[in-house]
């Protein structure tokens, strides 16, 4: 069985559970997380990436070519959603730092808009994924049902008495030999 998946596809679906994670992790030091901060916007942040794995996964199970459009749509207003809520904090967290959940929420907004465009773009790039190829076994490449080393078959003695033997190739490379320098002997 070959199945082609979608790389693109794969990317916006990693970026959506991405962001996902980075709900739970610490958008601003000191403050909190998003679930801590936001009234509603962590919601709209989850539905948000709830939706667009349930689209990519939902393109994934069909062999979808592309991802649908709303995808790209969701994924640019995710981006656009943090952007303003990294540059305007809520009231709550007005003179805290920025953390690391905010930009691996940005990070994520961004991958799943990367993924969205290149799955939608004419340009596709897909992971190619294969059966194990099972080869069967050959006489003449598998020697584990070899005969002993002491017989051996008239035909195989006649092949290898036709080989010129070693002193008359002029071809084969020759060893190297010490120089003589002025006096010395070579040793």
């Amino acid at each position: 069985m070959r199945q082609k998946i979608d790389a693109g596809a794969v990317l916006a679906a990693g970026g959506a559970l991405l962001l996902i994670v980075s709900l739970f992790v610490r958008w601003w030091d000191p403050g909190g997380t998003a679930w801590q901060v936001f009234e509603t916007l962590d919601l709209v942040l989850a539905g948000c990436a709830v939706a667009i794995l349930v689209g990519v996964l939902g393109m994934l199970s069909t062999g979808g070519a592309e991802v649908p459009g709303w995808v790209l749509g969701l994924s640019i207003a995710v981006v656009a959603i943090v952007a303003v809520q990294i540059i305007d904090a809520p009231p709550a967290v007005r003179r805290a730092d920025v953390a690391a959940g905010a930009w691996l929420a940005l990070g994520s907004g961004a991958l799943m808009s990367v993924g969205a465009i290149l799955s939608r773009s004419s340009i596709h790039v897909t992971i190619d994924v294969r059966d194990r190829d099972r080869r069967t076994r050959v006489a003449a490449v598998d020697r584990r049902h070899a005969e002993p080393a002491d017989e051996v078959h008239e035909a195989d003695t006649t092949r290898f008495a036709e080989a010129p033997p070693v002193e008359q190739q002029d071809d084969r490379t020759q060893p190297m030999r010490a120089l003589r320098v002025d006096g010395e002997e070579p040793g």
